[in-house]
C-alpha cells in the first residue's frame, strides 16, 4: 500500500494540472479506501502511518486539483457538470473520514488543511456544517491554539478556524467551542513571549 500510494502520488504530481477531473474522481476513490481502512486501524505502525500521510497528500492534492477542473468546467458540457457532482459528492463522504484522521498527531496539519479545502471550494455550508460538527472534535482543535507543542500548527489552526467562521453556523461552533478564551490566551502567550 505505501509503494502504491507513493507512486500514485508521484504520477500525479507530475501530470499536475493535465489530470482530468475523471481520473481525480478515480485518485479520491482509490485514496479515500485506503484512509477509510487505514483510519479504522489502531495504532498504525510506521509504515502504515506513512501511507495514510500519502493517501491524506493524495487526497488534498487531487480535492484541489477537482476544485480547480470544477471550476473551469462552470457551464460546459454535461460530462464535465455529473463529474463535478460526483466529485463534489465524494470529497464529502470522506470529510467524515478525513475528520478522523485530525486525532492523529501525525496527520493532524495535513488532515486540518484538507478539510479547510474542502470547506472553502466544495459545497455550501449547509452540506458540510453538520459533518463537521458530528465527526471533528473542534474543542480540541481550538485548544490546541494554546498547547505549547502545537505552536508548528497554529497558522494551519488559525486558516481553518477563519475559514469556519465565514459562515454563520460555523461562528457560532467556534464560540461553542471556547475559541475566544483560546485565542486570548494565544496573545497573552506571544506578548509574554515578546517582552521577555
Amino acid at each position: 500500500l505505501l509503494a502504491q500510494a507513493e507512486l500514485l502520488l508521484h504520477l500525479i504530481k507530475s501530470i499536475g494540472e493535465n489530470l482530468s477531473l475523471h481520473s481525480c474522481i478515480l485518485v479520491l476513490k482509490a485514496s479515500g479506501l485506503g484512509l477509510k481502512v487505514l483510519s479504522s486501524l489502531r495504532p498504525l505502525d510506521t509504515s502504515l502511518g506513512e501511507a495514510m500521510k500519502l493517501l491524506l497528500m493524495l487526497v488534498l492534492f487531487s480535492v484541489n486539483l477537482s476544485w480547480l477542473k470544477t471550476h473551469l468546467a462552470a457551464g460546459s458540457a454535461t460530462d464535465s457538470v455529473v463529474d463535478a457532482a460526483e466529485a463534489s459528492t465524494l470529497i464529502l463522504g470522506l470529510l467524515p473520514i478525513i475528520c478522523h484522521c485530525t486525532q492523529s498527531a501525525d496527520h493532524y496539519k495535513l488532515s486540518l488543511s484538507t478539510i479547510d479545502v474542502v470547506l472553502r471550494g466544495f459545497s455550501t455550508s449547509a452540506t458540510w456544517i453538520p459533518i463537521v460538527e458530528k465527526h471533528l472534535q473542534l474543542h480540541s482543535v481550538v485548544q490546541k491554539l494554546e498547547d505549547e507543542t502545537s505552536v508548528a500548527t497554529i497558522p494551519v489552526i488559525l486558516q481553518f478556524l477563519l475559514t469556519l467562521s465565514r459562515v454563520r453556523e460555523g461562528a457560532m461552533m467556534l464560540v461553542n467551542a471556547g475559541f475566544f478564551a483560546s485565542l486570548r490566551g494565544l496573545l497573552a502567550k506571544l506578548s509574554d513571549d515578546q517582552h521577555s
